[in-house]
């Protein structure tokens, strides 16, 4: 069978380069479908062997991923209400509803020049 490809330039030069342009081909795109086919076995051995370990046999994965991803949030939530019960209150010269109002005027400055007179 006769097959004509298209291949950018620099490719192309590269393959004339070979004695013999059809044989190297012709092991490029054997070799090619050979490691694709053994892919596509390890991939169907992989999951034909999943339904034998216990922890996904008769399970739906999407679930499984649902759960997890449930646990993981949860736990971060629980981490960062943690961290929040940890903040020690410090005084500040303005309310967080000033100092907020500042830094959505663009008067950093201001908040720290306040603060560090405010610490002395």
């Amino acid at each position: 069978m006769q097959l004509a490809i298209e291949l950018p330039d620099e490719l192309g030069q590269q393959v004339l380069q070979h004695g013999n342009v059809q044989q190297f081909v012709q092991r490029a795109i054997e070799r090619m479908l050979s490691e694709e086919k053994r892919s596509t076995e390890l991939h169907n051995d992989l999951m034909d062997g999943l339904p034998e370990i216990a922890g996904f046999e008769n399970k739906d994965p999407l679930a499984t991923q649902h759960a997890l991803r449930d646990e993981s949030l949860d736990k971060n939530k629980r981490h960062f209400l943690n961290l929040i019960r940890n903040i020690k209150p410090v005084k500040a010269p303005y309310s967080s509803e000033e100092m907020v109002a500042m830094l959505r005027e663009g008067k950093e400055q201001q908040l720290i020049d306040a603060q560090t007179s405010h610490d002395k």
